[in-house]
């Protein structure tokens, strides 16, 4: 019985604990001489009983951390540079992208000069390859407020007018159209109102690259001067009024009557079939409404005829 009590687990606790204090108090190589064995005596009993769960453990922890330590490896980094790169040239464009399209919607508005106008920014899906109808297909529709008739322009030039919408999309007529006329006032580029004006009856030839009108030759038309949409336009509202048809690119003789009349060659300022950008001119509750004539293609305007040998095709004066 007395040699049981000697034996127990807490009198074993005491003299292990009592073992290492006194080793603790010896020197550090005596200390290691009486500790080591005990310790690798505990290590070869603990060990096999612990080594599966370890191995568990390492296996847990190279599962959720297989992400390659991106501080390491410099080939990751350089591809994480290049995405960054990427998407830093992607917002880039498109901040300059949204940049132009505020400016061009600013430079209509302020030149305008309509109330209630608004402006939808539109992009160019397709055109067509038609030279005899010539078309655009533009990204906005009656979702967006377009309908048919609504005036598009590009910057402040006169591009055409929507032909047909969708929810989501819309089609444009351009003003080049085969043997479409257009009301114009010529002027020079920096114009002023007391300056005289040209009123000439534009028809775009064949190919849609230019217009052709007939002046006479004392009408104070030089090349480069601009010609806009006039008032007197019976096929346009208000909305495309003083918008740029084109440019005065030639000036000429008539072959018929060289002498007092002169064959005048307008060019779009821009090619209208390679523009990106359009402005969809939604018209106020006040602007003038021309209703017989908004849905009709180019091709189909009626204007008075040029200038013939024996009347007037053309008239000067102050005014718009």
């Amino acid at each position: 019985m007395m040699k049981r009590g000697l034996l127990n687990s807490r009198r074993a606790l005491v003299g292990v604990v009592v073992f290492f204090v006194l080793t603790s108090l010896l020197r550090s190589d005596w200390s290691r001489a009486f500790s080591n064995p005990p310790r690798k005596i505990l290590s070869a009993v603990i060990n096999p009983l612990s080594r599966p769960f370890h191995q568990f453990g390492t296996k847990v922890r190279s599962e959720k951390e297989t992400g390659t330590d991106l501080s390491s490896d410099p080939a990751v980094l350089e591809i994480l540079l290049l995405k960054e790169r990427a998407l830093n040239e992607q917002l880039r464009q498109q901040l300059a992208e949204a940049r132009e399209v505020s400016a061009t919607l600013q430079n209509v508005s302020q030149r305008l000069e309509l109330d209630g106008v608004r402006l939808v920014p539109a992009r160019v899906n397709r055109s067509s390859a038609s030279p005899s109808n010539p078309t655009v297909e533009i990204n906005v529709g009656s979702s967006d407020g377009v309908q048919p008739g609504f005036v598009v322009a590009a910057d402040f030039n006169l591009v055409g007018r929507v032909v047909h919408s969708s929810p989501h999309y819309s089609t444009v007529a351009l003003i080049n159209a085969p043997k479409s006329h257009l009301a114009v006032r010529v002027v020079p580029p920096q114009a002023t109102g007391s300056q005289p004006e040209t009123v000439l009856a534009v028809q775009a030839v064949k190919t849609g690259e230019q217009f052709l009108a007939v002046a006479r030759s004392t009408d104070p038309i030089s090349v480069g001067h601009l010609a806009h949409l006039h008032r007197s336009d019976p096929n346009w509202p208000q909305e495309a009024w003083g918008l740029i048809v084109g440019r005065v690119s030639q000036l000429k003789p008539h072959p018929d009557d060289p002498t007092s009349r002169l064959l005048v060659q307008v060019k779009p300022i821009k090619p209208l079939r390679y523009l990106n950008r359009l402005v969809v001119i939604v018209p106020g509750h006040d602007s003038a409404r021309i209703v017989d004539h908004r849905v009709s293609g180019p091709d189909t305007q009626q204007l008075p005829q040029p200038l013939s040998k024996t009347g007037p095709g053309t008239r000067t004066g102050g005014g718009n």
